[in-house]
């Protein structure tokens, strides 16, 4: 793989070309007439040729790696186009996804020098248990931030809320329900069959997840949460999930590019992710940010660490009706090192509804061992 130099290179610095096919297409997507849609989609695939064709002429350092950005953000642009009809952007999705993936192969053979892990970050140890799920390394940590009442209704619809959640008023006040942010990093994603094509290993993955907990999908009183939306800095697992597990899942640039965290001076730590173009040599840059937070360990918390497990154990879905899945993560390894968190946490719409400063909020991290099933279930096979 390449290192972490050779990837904040291409990550941070988008050429003229990929500035083009960051450009939103949807407003192609929205004509009414059907030739204006694919002729909008042809164009955008004629930039996409032009750019490869220019590439053969690039510096070295710009040719393959390049070429990456470009097909992430052409992809989920197609993807994203009509995305409760548009059967033809999903079949141009799983096309660029391949071609990314060759991308993705030729990089790695180019690669400098050896991955460097951060120390808590273990290898995949639950691929030989489980080798049809889901399974990967996945340091993460988790907030729990209070929103008005109102928008987590709004976001559970159709389904009730499951107001006797059991937190501490201190930290989800009256008015107020819980969501949950999980931030972190996976290595060593494994599927051993993806959409029934082929297997996947992807080396590392940053994502941001947001859920909102305690929602009463089967009327039961059991406790499932929705995802709400997933950010990646990679193309082919957002799209796998956008496709296998209808993540709402969009590409977006993190700090630190591929870590859990990084340090932010003496025992504090710190992560952002954002949307845009990011200029990382000098001048300003394009970005929005999504989420970004700045925390340090804590030996108490006002919300139990059997809590923080319990929340992140709840079976999820995304659309309502569509099947439900779980993700579940280990603790019982060595390196887990798992910890309360203390800090601040900021969100941007739309995360939540208004950009919003947690200046006090409470977390939990650990280096897990996580595992997934590759495909939905119905929802009562979780009761």
């Amino acid at each position: 793989m390449p290192t972490d130099e050779a990837y904040r290179g291409v990550d941070m610095v988008p050429s003229p070309q990929q500035w083009l096919l960051t450009q939103d297409l949807r407003g192609v997507a929205s004509q009414p007439e059907t030739y204006a849609h694919h002729k909008g989609i042809r164009a955008a695939i004629h930039r996409a040729d032009d750019r490869e064709k220019s590439r053969t002429s690039s510096p070295p350092f710009l040719s393959l790696p390049e070429s990456r950005p470009n097909l992430q953000n052409f992809a989920m642009k197609l993807y994203s186009m009509d995305s409760k009809n548009c059967i033809g952007a999903r079949m141009v999705s799983v096309l660029v996804l391949c071609m990314a993936a060759f991308a993705s192969l030729a990089s790695a053979l180019r690669s400098d020098g050896p991955l460097r892990l951060d120390r808590r970050q273990a290898p995949n140890q639950m691929s030989i248990t489980y080798p049809t799920a889901q399974t990967g390394s996945f340091n993460m940590t988790t907030f729990t931030i209070p929103i008005p009442l109102g928008d987590a209704y709004s976001l559970a619809s159709p389904y009730n809320l499951i107001l006797n959640h059991g937190l501490p008023g201190s930290v989800i006040p009256t008015g107020t329900f819980p969501l949950q942010i999980v931030v972190g990093y996976f290595y060593d994603i494994r599927q051993r069959v993806v959409l029934g094509l082929l297997p996947l290993q992807v080396q590392q993955l940053s994502v941001v997840e947001v859920y909102l907990p305690f929602i009463d999908v089967l009327g039961t009183g059991k406790p499932f949460r929705r995802s709400v939306s997933t950010y990646m800095d990679q193309l082919i697992p957002a799209l796998v999930g956008g496709l296998s597990q209808l993540h709402n899942t969009q590409l977006a640039y993190f700090d630190p590019p591929h870590a859990a965290y990084k340090a932010a001076g003496g025992s504090t730590l710190s992560f952002q992710a954002g949307q845009g173009l990011v200029n990382s040599i000098d001048g300003p840059g394009l970005v929005s940010p999504v989420v970004q937070t700045v925390f340090e360990r804590t030996t108490s918390s006002p919300i139990s660490a059997a809590a923080f497990r319990a929340m992140l154990d709840q079976p999820y879905y995304t659309t309502a009706g569509s099947g439900c899945n779980t993700a579940t993560l280990y603790y019982n390894y060595s390196n887990a090192n798992p910890s309360f968190v203390r800090g601040e946490v900021q969100t941007y719409a739309p995360i939540t509804s208004t950009n919003t400063d947690y200046q006090d909020a409470v977390g939990y991290t650990a280096a897990t061992q996580w595992v997934s099933p590759s495909n939905l279930a119905a929802c009562s096979s979780f009761a």
